[in-house]
Protein backbone atom coordinates (compact mmCIF):
# COMPACT_ATOMS: atom_id res chain seq x y z
CA UNK A 1 0.00 0.00 0.00
CA UNK A 2 3.15 2.07 0.53
CA UNK A 3 4.82 1.51 -2.81
CA UNK A 4 1.37 2.56 -4.19
CA UNK A 5 0.75 5.87 -2.59
CA UNK A 6 4.56 6.68 -3.25
CA UNK A 7 4.21 5.85 -6.73
CA UNK A 8 1.20 8.31 -6.75
CA UNK A 9 3.06 11.16 -5.03
CA UNK A 10 6.02 10.81 -7.49
CA UNK A 11 3.67 10.53 -10.89
CA UNK A 12 0.10 12.38 -10.62
CA UNK A 13 0.82 15.64 -11.41
CA UNK A 14 0.22 18.56 -9.15
CA UNK A 15 -3.08 20.68 -9.21
CA UNK A 16 -1.21 23.61 -8.52
CA UNK A 17 -1.49 26.55 -11.09
CA UNK A 18 1.39 27.26 -12.88
CA UNK A 19 1.55 29.87 -16.02
CA UNK A 20 0.84 28.88 -19.74
CA UNK A 21 1.60 30.74 -22.31
CA UNK A 22 -1.02 29.89 -24.32
CA UNK A 23 -4.03 30.53 -22.48
CA UNK A 24 -4.89 34.00 -23.10
CA UNK A 25 -4.68 33.42 -26.63
CA UNK A 26 -7.04 29.97 -26.17
CA UNK A 27 -9.69 32.15 -23.79
CA UNK A 28 -9.19 34.98 -27.02
CA UNK A 29 -10.32 31.91 -29.78
CA UNK A 30 -12.83 30.69 -27.17
CA UNK A 31 -14.66 33.85 -26.95
CA UNK A 32 -14.43 34.15 -30.89
CA UNK A 33 -12.27 37.42 -30.59
CA UNK A 34 -8.52 38.28 -31.84
CA UNK A 35 -5.88 35.89 -30.89
CA UNK A 36 -4.79 38.98 -29.07
CA UNK A 37 -7.32 40.15 -27.46
CA UNK A 38 -6.55 39.21 -23.78
CA UNK A 39 -2.63 40.18 -23.93
CA UNK A 40 -3.67 43.40 -25.45
CA UNK A 41 -6.46 45.19 -24.71
CA UNK A 42 -7.95 42.76 -21.29
CA UNK A 43 -4.30 42.66 -19.45
CA UNK A 44 -1.30 44.01 -21.63
CA UNK A 45 1.78 43.20 -22.40
CA UNK A 46 1.04 38.96 -22.21
CA UNK A 47 -2.48 38.21 -21.05
CA UNK A 48 -1.46 36.73 -17.58
CA UNK A 49 -2.09 39.04 -15.22
CA UNK A 50 -5.88 37.78 -15.79
CA UNK A 51 -5.32 34.81 -14.18
CA UNK A 52 -2.01 35.08 -12.10
CA UNK A 53 -1.01 37.71 -9.73
CA UNK A 54 2.51 37.25 -10.18
CA UNK A 55 1.43 37.67 -14.65
CA UNK A 56 4.00 36.12 -16.46
CA UNK A 57 6.06 34.64 -13.87
CA UNK A 58 2.74 32.23 -13.71
CA UNK A 59 2.30 29.78 -10.20
CA UNK A 60 -0.11 30.89 -7.42
CA UNK A 61 -1.35 32.83 -6.46
CA UNK A 62 -4.01 33.28 -8.70
CA UNK A 63 -6.44 36.41 -9.34
CA UNK A 64 -10.25 35.77 -8.21
CA UNK A 65 -10.46 35.08 -12.42
CA UNK A 66 -7.87 32.83 -12.32
CA UNK A 67 -9.07 30.80 -9.07
CA UNK A 68 -12.79 30.93 -10.67
CA UNK A 69 -11.33 29.21 -14.00
CA UNK A 70 -9.46 26.76 -12.15
CA UNK A 71 -12.37 25.56 -9.90
CA UNK A 72 -14.08 25.49 -13.33
CA UNK A 73 -11.91 22.86 -14.58
CA UNK A 74 -8.82 24.83 -16.59
CA UNK A 75 -5.63 23.19 -16.08
CA UNK A 76 -2.20 24.31 -17.03
CA UNK A 77 -0.59 22.86 -20.28
CA UNK A 78 -3.91 22.03 -21.26
CA UNK A 79 -5.43 25.63 -22.22
CA UNK A 80 -6.96 24.27 -25.60
CA UNK A 81 -8.86 21.52 -23.74
CA UNK A 82 -10.14 22.52 -20.67
CA UNK A 83 -9.89 26.46 -21.02
CA UNK A 84 -13.46 26.38 -23.34
CA UNK A 85 -15.20 24.17 -20.93
CA UNK A 86 -14.57 26.07 -17.94
CA UNK A 87 -15.52 29.86 -19.65
CA UNK A 88 -18.68 27.50 -20.49
CA UNK A 89 -19.25 27.30 -17.28
CA UNK A 90 -18.57 30.66 -16.11
CA UNK A 91 -20.52 32.39 -18.87
CA UNK A 92 -23.30 30.09 -17.81
CA UNK A 93 -22.95 31.05 -13.95
CA UNK A 94 -21.69 34.61 -13.97
CA UNK A 95 -21.91 36.03 -17.82
CA UNK A 96 -21.06 39.25 -16.42
CA UNK A 97 -17.40 38.15 -16.20
CA UNK A 98 -17.64 36.66 -19.78
CA UNK A 99 -18.56 40.43 -20.52
CA UNK A 100 -16.28 42.16 -19.61
CA UNK A 101 -13.91 40.17 -21.27
CA UNK A 102 -15.48 40.60 -24.90
CA UNK A 103 -15.60 44.48 -23.55
CA UNK A 104 -12.28 44.52 -22.94
CA UNK A 105 -12.43 44.83 -19.26
CA UNK A 106 -10.74 42.81 -16.93
CA UNK A 107 -12.88 40.77 -14.68
CA UNK A 108 -10.93 41.17 -11.98
CA UNK A 109 -11.24 44.32 -11.84
CA UNK A 110 -15.16 44.74 -11.94
CA UNK A 111 -15.86 46.36 -8.48
CA UNK A 112 -19.37 44.38 -8.59
CA UNK A 113 -18.01 40.96 -9.83
CA UNK A 114 -16.23 39.48 -6.82
CA UNK A 115 -17.32 39.87 -3.14
CA UNK A 116 -14.21 39.89 0.01
CA UNK A 117 -14.31 36.11 -0.23
CA UNK A 118 -13.41 36.29 -3.88
CA UNK A 119 -16.28 34.70 -4.66
CA UNK A 120 -18.17 35.80 -7.80
CA UNK A 121 -21.41 37.45 -6.47
CA UNK A 122 -23.45 37.87 -10.06
CA UNK A 123 -26.46 35.38 -9.40
CA UNK A 124 -29.14 34.58 -12.01
CA UNK A 125 -32.66 32.48 -11.83
CA UNK A 126 -34.45 31.37 -9.13
CA UNK A 127 -32.28 29.43 -6.46
CA UNK A 128 -28.64 30.33 -8.17
CA UNK A 129 -26.02 29.81 -5.90
CA UNK A 130 -22.26 31.24 -6.92
CA UNK A 131 -19.71 29.15 -6.73
CA UNK A 132 -18.05 28.97 -3.42
CA UNK A 133 -21.31 30.52 -1.72
CA UNK A 134 -21.42 29.85 1.92
CA UNK A 135 -24.71 27.92 1.22
CA UNK A 136 -23.93 25.25 -0.77
CA UNK A 137 -21.86 23.06 1.43
CA UNK A 138 -24.29 23.57 3.85
CA UNK A 139 -27.44 22.16 2.19
CA UNK A 140 -25.48 19.38 1.15
CA UNK A 141 -24.50 18.98 4.53
CA UNK A 142 -28.44 19.01 5.85
CA UNK A 143 -29.29 16.81 2.56
CA UNK A 144 -26.79 14.20 3.85
CA UNK A 145 -27.83 14.40 7.01
CA UNK A 146 -31.45 14.03 6.17
CA UNK A 147 -30.92 10.93 4.03
CA UNK A 148 -28.60 9.11 6.26
CA UNK A 149 -31.50 9.40 9.20
CA UNK A 150 -33.90 8.32 6.36
CA UNK A 151 -32.33 5.13 6.21
CA UNK A 152 -31.41 4.66 9.81
CA UNK A 153 -35.58 5.20 10.41
CA UNK A 154 -36.45 2.88 7.54
CA UNK A 155 -33.90 0.52 9.32
CA UNK A 156 -34.91 0.57 12.48
CA UNK A 157 -38.83 -0.18 11.41
CA UNK A 158 -37.77 -2.85 9.57
CA UNK A 159 -36.10 -4.12 12.02
CA UNK A 160 -38.49 -3.73 15.09
CA UNK A 161 -40.82 -5.50 12.59
CA UNK A 162 -38.78 -8.17 11.96
CA UNK A 163 -38.09 -8.77 16.06
CA UNK A 164 -41.61 -8.48 16.93
CA UNK A 165 -42.58 -11.66 14.43
CA UNK A 166 -39.84 -13.01 15.57
CA UNK A 167 -40.77 -13.00 19.32
CA UNK A 168 -44.30 -14.13 18.22
CA UNK A 169 -43.25 -17.24 15.92
CA UNK A 170 -41.08 -18.33 19.03
CA UNK A 171 -44.70 -18.01 21.12
CA UNK A 172 -46.43 -19.74 18.92
CA UNK A 173 -48.54 -16.39 18.21
CA UNK A 174 -50.11 -15.32 14.55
Amino acid sequence: MLVAIVFLGAFVPSATATATPDFPGAVSTYLMLPSDWIASKVDPPDGCHLCHVNGSAGGEPLTDFGSLMQANGAMPYAANATAGPALAAIDEAEPQLITDLKNGTDPNLDQNAFDANNDAVYQHGCGSIAPGSPSAPGSAVILTGLGWALIAQRRMRSGARGAGFAARAAHGSP
